[in-house]
């Protein structure tokens, strides 16, 4: 089971196209996020179909998850819940179908047992995360109840609660503050999608479009079978040979300098104490330099060095690779390629040294940055 730091240190990835951490936080995530949107829609194939649409959103956005803002559950619900809503609002999925919602069943005078404030309060009850909601007035989660459980929109609420617009916008807005909408979310049961659903991500954002390529002429059928078949065998032979020679002999016929264009690469996302995305650091597979962008600035004190470190998997000792700017970005020159450097590391920290650290020095100090080494290929 991953945790929101494992989600957090995902979503990065995603958003540098890595297929396998998509895939990760699917699975991790997809049962719960299921459940959001079929609360919503009541109805397990619109969910099904919201559910794909906002996974769609996330590889494409991924990018824009910032963990300063919200947690990594928190705006994966909040895509979901989007996605959903407007299902609703499209007319995939009729409200009649979806839950009542005439005047009588929402007027506050109503069967208690029924409102949406006794429905939240029996699911925070029962699943103990009273303590996320408690700073809420009653009007407020009612309001949250009505956002969250049955998708309604700003004007919704405020008609249903004969509140004005304004009102409602902040009711809400406080309900869905932070990490209380993935408390939230675990009051709805999870529900676990069918394996069709993440088939069908895979063919919208991975398949070739060549299948929607017109088909051959019946006469040269055999010569596309042939192309479409030994031609891509050779061709992925071909590509495993060059890429097996390049590995054991890099510099066989001069091509070094090229080597540094490969996309193959090592990565490296370092936050602060706060989790604040600080610092990337990047280095091509057999290249021989790290470029190190400042993504906010780091406060150096006067008369010393922000150090960065490598720090192997197996637990051994860090080691120095360099200096980072307190702002802007920098070329850190390696001492060998990243792939002899990189290869056994999992994780890069900074720490604040008094002069830069030469082979074999340890730090001096607790860490003021790290973050998670990960190879892109």
């Amino acid at each position: 089971m991953l945790t929101n730091e494992d989600l957090a240190a995902l979503l990065p990835r995603v958003a540098l196209a890595d297929r396998a951490a998509f895939e990760q936080v699917y699975r991790a995530t997809c049962a719960h996020l299921l459940g959001v949107a079929f609360r919503i829609l009541n109805n397990r194939e619109r969910a099904e179909e919201a559910l794909q649409e906002a996974f769609i959103n996330v590889w494409h956005s991924a990018g824009g998850f910032n963990a300063s803002v919200a947690g990594p559950m928190t705006w994966l619900i909040n895509i979901v819940r989007n996605k959903a809503i407007d299902a609703l609002r499209s007319g995939k999925t009729g409200r009649a179908s979806t839950f009542a919602l005439d005047d009588e069943a929402l007027a506050v005078a109503a069967d208690e047992a029924q409102q949406p404030q006794a429905l939240l309060d029996r699911s925070l009850t029962k699943l103990k995360i009273i303590g996320c909601m408690g700073e809420l007035v009653a009007s407020q989660r009612q309001a949250l109840a009505l956002a969250y459980y049955r998708g309604m929109v700003h004007t919704e609420i405020a008609e249903a609660l004969g509140a004005p617009l304004g009102t409602a916008k902040a009711w809400v807005r406080r309900g869905l503050d932070k990490e209380r909408l993935a408390g939230l979310a675990s009051t709805v049961p999870a529900m676990q999608p069918g394996e069709s659903v993440w088939r069908a991500l895979e063919h919208r954002l991975f398949i070739s479009s060549a299948r929607a390529a017109p088909a051959p002429t019946r006469p040269l059928q055999w010569l596309w079978s042939l192309l479409s078949v030994r031609a891509l065998g050779g061709a992925l032979a071909g590509v495993f040979l060059c890429a097996l020679l390049l590995r054991l002999q890099p510099g066989l016929i001069g091509m070094e300098p090229q080597l540094d264009a490969l996309p193959a690469s090592y990565v490296g996302l370092l936050t602060d104490a706060e989790g604040k995305p600080t610092v990337l650091a990047s280095s091509r597979r057999y290249g021989k330099h790290l470029t190190v962008k400042l993504l906010q600035p780091v406060v150096i004190p006067a008369g010393s060095v922000a150090q960065l470190w490598a720090l192997p998997k197996d637990g051994s000792a860090a080691f120095p690779v360099g200096v980072v700017p307190g702002t802007g970005s920098a070329t850190v020159a390696l001492a060998d390629t990243s792939e002899k450097l990189f290869f056994n590391v999992s994780r890069l920290a900074v720490s604040i040294e008094a002069a830069p650290a030469k082979a074999g020095d340890k730090p001096s100090g607790d860490f003021v940055l790290s973050g998670h080494c990960v190879k892109l290929w």
